[in-house]
């Protein structure tokens, strides 16, 4: 699909509720208390959340995310003091570095083969140009 995204876009505002969401359960206390004061309703709120994010963005633009999974994930543990948190964490890496790479950062996968292979190519052209030059 042609379509840019934008922060402001309906996937720009659903990834970043969903950021908000993972910041808010990332703070140790606040979010152990939250979801221990829930009584399983911040699990559903979870679940819920991180489905409609994964199925907005991949209407819109026909990609799959991988962070609602692992937000998922983390919602199920978060019951779990130590490995709740470090969970909501890495979800909230995920979600950052993939709405960076939506919104036109780089993408890992091009970055490694496009600037690596880049930089051999244009070493490989200066000793081609040098051997030009000392013939």
């Amino acid at each position: 699909m042609n379509k840019s995204f934008s922060a402001l876009s309906i996937s720009g505002v659903a990834i970043l509720i969903a950021v908000v969401y993972e910041i808010y359960f990332s703070i140790p206390v606040v979010g152990f208390v939250s979801h221990w004061g829930s009584f399983g309703a911040s699990t559903v709120t979870s679940f819920v959340l991180h489905i409609a994010v994964y199925y907005i963005v991949k209407s819109e633009f026909d990609i799959k995310l991988s962070a609602p999974f692992v937000g998922c994930v983390a919602g199920l543990i978060s019951w779990v003091p130590i490995i709740g948190w470090l969970s909501h964490v890495v979800t909230l890496i995920l979600y950052l570095i993939e709405f960076r790479a939506l919104s036109g950062g780089v993408r890992m996968s091009s970055f490694s083969r496009s600037h690596v292979g880049g930089a051999v190519k244009s070493q490989q052209n200066e000793n081609v140009r040098d051997a030009e030059i000392v013939d």
